[in-house]
């Protein structure tokens, strides 16, 4: 917040310049006690016309707010809106099934930069172990999938005088996110 008076015994024209600094806006104006924002040109400039004697101006000043964006995806995980120098609040790490949070696409400053930020999400898939056994045989094959991966179901071995009848418990298309015996 700024004030400024002038006493003067009779000018045609002021002209004065307001400049906010980096991260913040003028607020609020008064000219004489008035509301004068609608008198200040987009760049700054007030101009009194006629001044015959004092002129009080007050001037307000506040800092930007702009969003800061967490997603992962193209899903909006936290958006909130953070005034210029103030402290960002990194939300607790987001959960994606069968993937592991990795970090965010770039570095999140400490504090509110004079611009809209978004951050992105990075995961990493998860590898789960896919068991199949046949125990009278001795026989195992085991394969460490992605999470998410087709489960290619191996030959089993064939036995004189035995049809093979299938697997204890159905076998699904892709891999879960839980290891399978």
């Amino acid at each position: 917040s700024a004030s400024q008076n002038f006493n003067v015994a009779q000018l045609s024209q002021v002209i004065l310049t307001i400049t906010p600094d980096t991260g913040h806006h003028i607020a609020s104006l008064l000219l004489n006690g008035e509301n004068a924002l609608s008198l200040l040109t987009e760049d700054g400039k007030l101009t009194i016309e006629s001044m015959t004697a004092s002129a009080s101006v007050s001037v307000t000043f506040a800092p930007n707010v702009h969003d800061v964006t967490f997603r992962y995806g193209e899903t909006i995980y936290q958006q909130t809106q953070v005034a210029y120098g103030e402290t960002i609040t990194v939300p607790d790490d987001p959960k994606l099934k069968g993937h592991t949070f990795a970090g965010w696409d770039k570095p999140v400053p400490e504090t509110m930069p004079d611009s809209a930020l978004v951050f992105t999400a990075l995961f990493t898939v998860n590898q789960y172990t896919v068991t199949f056994t046949i125990p009278s045989e001795e026989w195992t094959k085991e394969f460490t999938l992605d999470y998410g991966a087709a489960i290619t179901v191996p030959d089993v071995p064939q036995k004189p005088g035995y049809t093979f009848a299938g697997w204890d418990k159905p076998v699904p298309e892709t891999m879960p996110d839980a290891d399978l015996v």
